[in-house]
């Protein structure tokens, strides 16, 4: 049986390599890989040609961290102290806080950050 080779390129990047000695197998998508993996399986012949082929895979990233936010009152008039809980599943986690104030949403842009806008921009960098 002929050994099979496998390369995973995102981003531009190779994320995994691997050999196989069957026709199927299986492979584990990882975060690294999204929002697009470019699966490449290629052997090589006994006279020396390479063949190969490749499929693009849609990936959809996983957030792991789990973060949890909270206020000490749900109301505050100016100049009154307040303090906010933060929580988070994952340890040495880093973060980046924005506050404001609730006006603003009136005006009409929005700015926040969901999870959706986090997966919108990490496929702006999707080079497969």
């Amino acid at each position: 049986m002929k050994e099979f080779n496998y390369m995973v390129v995102s981003k531009e990047q190779i994320v995994a390599v691997g050999k196989k000695r069957s026709t199927t197998f299986t492979l584990t998508p990882e975060n690294s890989w999204a929002p697009m993996a470019c699966i490449i399986v290629y052997y090589v012949t006994d006279s020396g040609e390479v063949v190969n082929d490749a499929v693009v895979v849609p990936i959809q990233p996983v957030l792991k961290n789990k973060i949890k936010m909270s206020w000490s009152k749900d109301k505050a008039e100016p100049s009154e102290k307040v303090s906010l809980k933060i929580g988070v599943s994952e340890p040495n986690t880093i973060i980046g806080l924005s506050v404001v104030d609730k006006s603003t949403k009136l005006v009409g842009e929005r700015s926040d950050i969901t999870e959706d806008t986090v997966f919108h921009e990490l496929s702006l960098y999707n080079t497969v």
